[in-house]
């Protein structure tokens, strides 16, 4: 194996295995190694990274750690399709995921990255408009030719002179030429991105851009790279979650908002899934489950066990209008019927001000109780004390704007948590989905 590869799988090792940094050791498994002299540091085309092996020689092990989460963010931050695939894109690029990788601990920066304090907060194509607002420099003039004795007259030997720029005219005209790959020089030494893979090509690449990805003949699949990220960086923050008890990176929650404000799912689907898989059931074997009535062995039917029961909070601050309260009651209404399951609802300002048990065929309220500020704390102290009473609590839908005091980690315990929100605004707990106003 060769001694830049096992640096490599080393930094890999490291990142799949340490919990602060599972979120971009999941998303690193997306991308496959590959040692190539021709590449001038590290680079990525959204399917595979590409390493110098003498770049790789001259790093700490640290340092290889840094590179490797740097071009993961590449792919993860979507530069493919927001910036163009030019140096000056990956040095917008740069500045932002580099800021990024400085909070994480394990890592070391190679010397000479591009790290600047004036670019925190910005995103990718304000960097990117800064860089473009700056003065440029300017080439240097070339000596004019001197009027007569030769002038004009090709340049055919000594010091080469006139072999500088290539014409039309050159004997490769007419040849159809080998458009050598798109990869940007990396001005900042800590990796770059280069032109999709040609079997994933980045159909949602910069018509400005000042290159575009170079075009294949081969089969495009049917997911874009950009949806394949989109679905990675979902899939990597769930296995994040898992192994932090719920705690997200403040960059893996960033991502996914911007996956998720991409993405717009609905609402009532979301809820109605969230119900659906929150409710515990139970075998009932007074009856045989009608798929199997056959089957000659006896299959319990599933029934939704009766205590299970979702609380459900309306934020009555005043944020939240008379007439989506109505659309998002009768959504409520229509759920506990599908799935024959309890409801206490909760109408919560800066306190909880009414409570409600809903059963199947019952209708909910649609006077909301309330009018002050948001803290959203004293709804899940009243799920802490439901709990305390006997009460098996299956899951917390609450809904927002999102304005307000959130409850921490241990305030919300293991209880699954849906937020039903009015805003772009994402909790920094449980799971946040846009209702339309």
């Amino acid at each position: 194996m060769h001694s830049a590869q096992r640096e490599i799988d080393r930094a890999r090792f490291w990142a799949l295995t340490t919990p602060q940094v599972a979120f971009y050791g999941a998303l690193a498994c997306n991308l496959t190694d590959v040692i190539d002299d021709q590449v001038e540091t590290a680079s990525t085309d959204g399917k595979r990274i590409r390493w110098n092996p003498q770049f790789v020689a001259g790093l700490t092990p640290h340092e290889v750690r840094f590179v490797l989460l740097h071009e993961v963010l590449h792919c993860a931050h979507g530069h493919f399709w927001r910036l163009p695939i030019t140096e000056q894109g990956n040095i917008a690029g740069d500045y932002v995921i580099n800021r990024t990788l400085r909070s994480i601990g394990g890592i070391t920066a190679p010397k000479g990255v591009l790290d600047d304090r004036k670019f925190d907060k910005l995103a990718e194509e304000e960097v990117l408009k800064a860089l473009r607002q700056q003065p440029q420099p300017q080439p240097q003039q070339q000596p004019q030719p001197q009027q007569g004795s030769g002038a004009g007259e090709p340049q055919d030997g000594g010091d080469g002179a006139g072999d500088t720029e290539a014409t039309p005219d050159d004997s490769e005209a007419g040849k159809p030429q080998q458009a050598a790959p798109q990869r940007p020089s990396d001005k900042g030494g800590s990796g770059g991105f280069e032109a999709p893979a040609p079997d994933a090509p980045a159909d949602e690449a910069d018509d400005d851009a000042d290159g575009k990805p170079a075009k294949s003949g081969k089969p495009v699949q049917p997911a874009s790279l950009r949806e394949q990220w989109e679905r990675h960086v979902v899939q990597a923050a769930q296995v994040a979650q898992s192994l932090e008890q719920g705690n997200l990176p403040a960059e893996a929650r960033r991502l996914l908002d911007r996956v998720r404000a991409a993405a717009r799912p609905d609402w009532r689907s979301e809820t109605a899934d969230f119900l659906k898989s929150t409710v515990a059931d139970r075998a009932d074997w007074s009856r045989q489950a009608r798929r199997t009535a056959l089957a000659p062995v006896l299959y319990p039917r599933r029934r939704p066990d009766s205590v299970g029961t979702v609380v459900v909070v309306r934020d009555t601050s005043g944020s939240v209008d008379t007439a989506l309260v109505s659309k998002f009651n009768a959504h409520v209404r229509d759920m506990v019927a599908d799935i024959n399951c309890e409801v206490v609802m909760l109408d919560a300002d800066a306190a909880v001000q009414a409570e409600y048990r809903i059963a199947a065929g019952d209708e909910v309220p649609d006077r909301a109780e309330g009018g002050g500020g948001t803290d959203f704390r004293p709804a899940f102290a009243r799920v802490r004390e439901l709990e305390a009473d006997g009460e098996r609590i299956a899951g917390v839908v609450y809904l927002t704007d999102l304005a307000g005091t959130f409850p921490s980690w241990d305030e919300t315990g293991d209880t699954p948590v849906l937020w039903v929100a009015t805003t772009d605004l994402t909790a920094p707990v449980g799971r946040t989905v846009r209702i339309d106003a």
